[in-house]
């Protein structure tokens, strides 16, 4: 006769995280939903281990993501003693480039002159905004640069416009902003 011991667990599950996305240097905190999350040992994003973890209770626990040096998708692992969790499309995560820099970061309305955005992950970069739905001429792009034309100030954006890069990964948080200066 099989018998099963009662403290024997079901290996971990993910469900859930949120945010799902994050910037390269900073993840930040994600939250993670699922079961069998006590005694957990590790959290992985791909093959990089979280920088710290917190067991709420079974189902529920945060983490804090580690920097990543390409942008791009990688599966939110949870490991107990029971095993690892299985990768599914609901335990993705998200890094997005990141925006440090605009020099320089203010401008006349009418645009027309080349800014630099500095910060990580840049390359490839498929759009580059200032303000909904504004995009830039890029005129250069690697890893940590992009180079572009300012397009003219849009009266429906405000006048400290959020700069965003999109790469084929997603897009930048746009928490740097570009002041159009008006005449």
């Amino acid at each position: 006769m099989l018998r099963l011991h009662a403290r024997e667990r079901a290996r971990p599950e993910v469900d859930e995280i949120a945010p799902s996305s994050g910037p390269l240097i900073e993840g930040g905190e994600v939250d993670v939903f699922g079961r069998g999350f006590t005694g957990a040992t590790a959290v992985h994003f791909g093959t990089q281990e979280a920088m710290d973890f917190f067991v709420m209770d079974d189902t529920e626990m945060f983490c804090i993501a580690p920097p990543a040096m390409e942008t791009g998708r990688v599966d939110l692992t949870v490991t107990s003693p029971a095993g690892t969790s299985a990768t599914s499309s609901s335990d993705q995560f998200t890094y997005l480039p990141e925006v440090d820099r605009v020099s320089p970061n203010s401008g006349d309305v009418g645009g027309g002159y080349s800014v630099t955005i500095e910060g990580m992950g840049l390359d490839g970069a498929t759009n580059v905004d200032f303000g909904a739905n504004n995009p830039a001429v890029i005129t250069y792009d690697d890893y940590d640069e992009i180079q572009c034309i300012v397009p003219a100030w849009l009266p429906q954006d405000p006048l400290d416009s959020p700069v965003t890069v999109t790469v084929p990964a997603g897009t930048s948080n746009g928490w740097l902003t570009f002041h159009y200066e008006a005449d």
